[in-house]
């Protein structure tokens, strides 16, 4: 080969090497991974439902207002921890210059707060999940509530209830809970509609 023609090959090279993205690192790859794994999981729980498309489509309008319930609760928790975040600030500040510890006063306050963020999530969680299993109910026909009851190990919907007094009704509203109320199930739904569509 000629000097230009190695010239511009290492040229090249450097160029491709400038321009090549950098690679995710672990953690980032590993939630990738993880997140594909997930989506399987949640298409083993309702792909032997046997959903049809006028059915996912009736499904999706739910689950729709669900997501949008969570993101309202989303934007007012986060209101509210502005409100505090000056205190931290603060605190936080005054722990790395003046050795202080954060006061009781504002550790109670967090951890009211927090208290409060999760008393409210799960109220606005038991009535979206009421919500969309009164759709289910409406929806799926006989069959289709039988697979979705016994696609779940029993012991993830028991909350605390003795297993053998586990209703249909429990089993399937866990199943809502666990499975279509997944943030990922509603795009998983979507594409399942495409798909059959």
């Amino acid at each position: 080969m000629k000097p230009r023609l190695y010239l511009a090959l290492a040229v090249l090279a450097l160029a491709g090497g400038a321009f090549a993205q950098p690679k995710a690192d672990p953690a980032t790859q590993a939630t990738r991974i993880l997140e594909k794994v997930r989506k399987l999981d949640l298409l083993n729980q309702i792909v032997p439902v046997l959903l049809k498309p006028d059915q996912l489509q009736k499904l999706l309008t739910p689950i729709e207002k669900a997501r949008q319930a969570d993101k309202q609760l989303q934007a007012k928790e986060l209101e509210e921890m502005k409100a505090m975040e000056a205190r931290v600030d603060k605190a936080i500040d005054e722990a790395n210059k003046k050795d202080l510890v954060p006061s009781r006063e504002l550790l109670a306050d967090l951890i009211k707060l927090f208290k409060k963020f999760e008393l409210r999530r799960a109220a606005m969680v038991q009535e979206q999940t009421d919500k969309v299993f009164a759709s289910v109910k409406e929806v799926l026909d006989e069959g289709q509530r039988k697979a979705a009851t016994n696609s779940l190990d029993p012991s993830i919907g028991a909350q605390g209830k003795d297993l053998s007094k586990l209703t249909d009704d429990d089993k399937l509203r866990a199943w809502v809970r666990v499975v279509l109320m997944d943030p990922m199930t509603y795009d998983i739904l979507k594409g399942l509609l495409k798909e059959k569509s």
